[in-house]
């Protein structure tokens, strides 16, 4: 979902901070891998950190915390929400025979939840993942998504 993020799509202070944060997620799983494939795991290691991954130390509760903004569970909140919007777009381009990288003109977002605030901070990464120019948040009981293809170009 960080993509476009990470290959500077919206600036480099933010391309800088989605490669922080997944340096520290490859360290957290390149160590929590490290029983089951440890050939793998010791040659992930050495292309970035010096040493043996075996003789690291095993990731703590606090190592895997700082990977949601030291624990801040409305940061948690926000990816389970935004992969869940985005895994039901994914499913809707299924439905309709569209390949995932099809370009959406629009989302239509229905939900019974102030979606569109709680979404924000990751709203232009749902954008981009979801590879549509715009998302449309609209009140609804139960929570459905339509998806509304660009017109190709003839």
């Amino acid at each position: 979902m960080i993509k476009a993020r990470r290959y500077g799509d919206f600036g480099g202070a933010a391309a800088g901070s989605a490669n922080t944060t997944m340096l520290a997620i490859l360290s957290v799983l390149n160590r929590l891998f490290a029983p089951f494939i440890p050939f793998v795991a010791e040659e992930i290691w050495s292309w970035w950190r010096p040493g043996s991954v075996h003789r690291s130390h095993w990731p703590v509760e606090a190592d895997v915390l700082s990977l949601i903004e030291s624990g801040n569970e409305t940061a948690f909140g926000l990816y389970v929400r935004t992969t869940e919007v985005l895994a039901a777009i994914r499913k809707r381009k299924s439905e309709q025979r569209l390949s995932a990288g099809a370009p959406l003109q629009i989302v239509r977002v229905r939900n019974n939840e102030d979606l569109e605030l709680r979404l924000a901070p990751s709203l232009d990464d749902l954008k981009a993942a979801a590879r549509t120019d715009a998302i449309q948040f609209m009140a609804d009981p139960a929570f459905d998504v339509e998806i509304v293809p660009k017109e190709s170009a003839a």
